[in-house]
């Protein structure tokens, strides 16, 4: 019969995590470590706590709960838990959203960025038995993770793509590979009728060169694009990629421009050529991707597309609507009524600045504010 103890969460598998143990045969805590590397900025008044994951899961009986402590050397190397404890119910074990996977709030108090390693322990956790009171009636059911109830609903999720939706890669990448970026106009370059084969070749190798995406620079408003999230608004990062290297380099570069996102919120894809990995449920509110083949398989109730020159022709708008989805090309005046619709959507757009605009409004009339959407 199992009592208490850890597990490996759901997604984490496979990724070299621990299960966690007690330093000594007195200690009351088990030490519990990053399940992966995460920057913490340095704390100032007004800035969000930073989520560490934990790839861990843990149960225990029905009338116990279990709490997430500082280390006692966790001060002095400038990690405290942002709540205080954390208090993980019996009942958030295995649930339908997270699989129970507990991560740690933290901030850092030293002077300068924390640079928590895989593997670096961050907290500890310890087992108790809790008392109820008399005529205690609590039925609810729990569903999500910090400070869920039966009541809360899922977090709205907005998805950004990165390749050409954040930054401008296939401008740098064809014009390094002796292409110019006027001359594409199909998506996937390796079947672009307007390549010769071996354009087609030197264009997947551009884009499967980590350099290039080291020297990408980011769009006007890509700095902008966390300014919706909190615990009702999630933001996620989602890229294919054509080598380990890329996936290595993309993933340094989004540390580098958005210290605070969590591995849970960047999807970094290994890919071939003709591929495509990305799953956008329908539990995303807005997808953004320049690409129609990854808008013709979401499933997200708003898809938009910022205009290219191979998205912006009549078979890329053809692919992207296959699913029944409906293209419209302005939004503003309509917003509130698609919003309401049972229909899911594609909508082109200028560039990521009107992306950002899109999701602020949708947002706020998602969370019952209309007056900044027009009907």
């Amino acid at each position: 019969m199992k009592l208490r103890g850890f597990e490996i969460a759901k997604g984490w598998e496979d990724r070299g995590i621990e299960l966690p143990r007690r330093s000594t045969t007195h200690a009351a805590g088990y030490d519990i470590a990053a399940a992966a590397d995460v920057t913490v900025p340095v704390f100032h008044p007004g800035i969000k706590p930073t989520l560490i994951p934990t790839g861990l899961k843990a149960y225990c009986q029905p009338d116990e709960c279990f709490f997430i402590f500082n280390r006692s050397s966790g001060a002095g190397k400038g990690i405290v838990t942002a709540n205080g404890v954390g208090v993980i119910d019996a009942d958030y074990y295995g649930n339908s959203d997270t699989d129970g996977h507990f991560q740690v709030i933290v901030f850092n108090v030293l002077d300068h960025e924390l640079h928590i390693k895989k593997g670096d322990r961050i907290a500890q956790v310890i087992f108790q038995k809790f008392l109820t009171v008399d005529n205690d009636d609590a039925c609810g059911q729990r569903r999500g993770g910090f400070g869920s109830t039966d009541v809360l609903p899922k977090p709205i999720q907005i998805v950004y793509d990165l390749d050409d939706v954040l930054w401008d890669l296939t401008s740098l990448a064809l014009q390094r590979a002796g292409i110019g970026d006027k001359k594409q106009t199909d998506f996937r370059v390796d079947r672009d009728p307007a390549f010769t084969d071996k354009e087609k070749d030197q264009a997947i190798a551009a884009f499967s060169d980590a350099q290039n995406y080291e020297d990408c620079e980011f769009y006007p408003g890509a700095e902008d694009i966390f300014d919706v999230a909190s615990p009702e608004v999630e933001v996620s990062i989602n890229s294919n990629s054509y080598s380990p290297e890329v996936i290595a380099t993309k993933k340094q570069r989004l540390i580098e421009a958005y210290p605070n996102l969590s591995i849970e919120h960047q999807q970094i894809n290994l890919v071939t050529p003709d591929s495509n990995r990305k799953e956008i449920g329908a539990d995303v509110l807005v997808f953004i991707d320049d690409s129609p083949y990854n808008i013709a398989g979401s499933k997200a109730k708003f898809n938009l597309m910022p205009c290219k020159t191979w998205n912006t022709t009549k078979s890329a708008c053809e692919i992207s609507t296959s699913g029944d989805k409906i293209y419209r090309k302005t939004w503003r005046q309509h917003l509130s009524k698609y919003l309401n619709s049972s229909y899911s959507y594609v909508i082109p757009i200028k560039d990521l600045s009107e992306a950002n605009e899109f999701v602020k409004m949708v947002i706020k009339l998602k969370q019952g504010d209309t007056k900044n959407g027009k009907e």
